[in-house]
This record gives structure tokens, C-alpha cells and sequence, in this order.
């Protein structure tokens, strides 16, 4: 369906650029395009529910592993350090903070 959808924008690129199609992809941003699609998928329903069942994977994989062998969560998880709610917010320290397992004490 993502797929359908940016073939459509390349060819309404052509269609306004039809003798300039070695610069089509120099006037094309690869910024935009990823912004475009991200757009476009949290606006499909399928494409929503994807990134929601995404998103409550990650979470369950970090609890997961924040949790130590007796199955009780890991101490440091307890109010410290960073929340669930902000790493589903998309911040990409967070998620490098929590995969890499570099956390300090008092969520510094």
C-alpha cells in the first residue's frame, strides 16, 4: 500500500517534470518523502494500527528486559529513568538509552 503510494507521488513528479527526469530526484528531498509517508501511514487505519502494535512491542520488549531473573522488574526501573510514554513519543535518545542499557542513577 506504501508502496502503491509513493510510485503515485514519483509519477505526478514525472507528469510536472517530464523533461527533467534526471533531476527529478535532485528536486526531490529524501526528507520529505520519509515525512510524506509517515504522514501518510499514521493517517491509514492499517497503517496506524502497524505502528500502534509497534510501539506496545517495544515497550513490552524493554519491560522485558528491565526485568531480572526472579521476574520482580529491575530496581532501576522503579520511577527512575525514563517513562514508557516517552519512548512510545518517538524520542530516539531514549530508545538508545534504553537499548543500549546506559541509564544512571536518578535518570541521568
Amino acid at each position: 500500500d506504501a508502496l502503491l503510494w509513493i510510485n503515485s507521488l514519483v509519477a505526478m513528479c514525472r507528469q510536472m517534470m517530464p523533461n527533467e527526469k534526471s533531476q527529478l530526484f535532485n528536486a526531490l528531498n529524501q526528507r520529505h518523502i520519509f515525512e510524506a509517508l509517515e504522514e501518510y501511514l499514521r493517517k491509514s487505519c492499517n497503517g496506524y494500527q502497524q505502528w500502534e502494535r509497534l510501539m506496545a512491542l517495544e515497550a513490552k520488549t524493554r519491560e522485558d528486559q528491565q526485568r531480572d531473573h526472579t521476574g520482580q522488574p529491575h530496581p532501576l526501573s522503579s520511577g527512575q529513568g525514563v517513562t514508557d510514554g516517552n519512548a512510545a513519543a518517538g524520542s530516539a535518545k531514549t530508545d538508545e538509552q534504553h537499548s543500549s542499557g546506559q541509564m544512571s542513577v536518578n535518570g541521568k
